[in-house]
């Protein structure tokens, strides 16, 4: 089992260092792929999991955030921006209009204790661990 985990996380970061040398050459194996870069932290305390997403300029109306069993889903769409037809852009940079991301976490989460927080262009999502999956004391009886 750890072989199959690891070998999956060595291919998972050789794809990922084949996006960034094309990317920076100007291509890209796949257009969905490059704005798919959310800048995902998942730290895991004990008893839960902190996830932060460094997704600036999103519409929070519509952020959704979907738990089941141990995948959690992230989607948005970026806030339009109010600006007339008759503006010239000389650059523009934000090409991507909505952004999806979808990961498995390492263990079951209770999903009704699920908290999220949006600020400053930073998702945290809180995750509790579920309690089969935390240690339980178990208390020793004296005869």
């Amino acid at each position: 089992m750890m072989f199959g985990l690891q070998m999956f996380n060595e291919m998972e970061s050789l794809n990922r260092e084949m996006d960034q040398l094309l990317c920076g050459l100007g291509l890209s194996r796949s257009p969905e792929k490059r704005n798919d870069n959310a800048g995902l932290r998942v730290k895991d305390t004990g008893v839960e999991y902190k996830v932060e997403a460094s997704i600036p300029g999103i519409d929070v109306k519509h952020l959704e955030i979907d738990v089941l069993g141990r995948q959690l889903s992230l989607s948005a769409e970026m806030a339009d921006s109010e600006v007339g037809d008759d503006v010239i852009w000389h650059r523009r940079e934000r090409r991507r209009k909505a952004f999806k991301k979808s990961f498995m976490l390492p263990e079951e989460i209770d999903s009704e204790q699920v908290e999220a927080e949006y600020k400053n262009g930073i998702l945290m999502i809180t995750l509790p661990k579920a309690a089969s999956v935390l240690p339980k004391k178990i208390s020793v009886k004296a005869s």
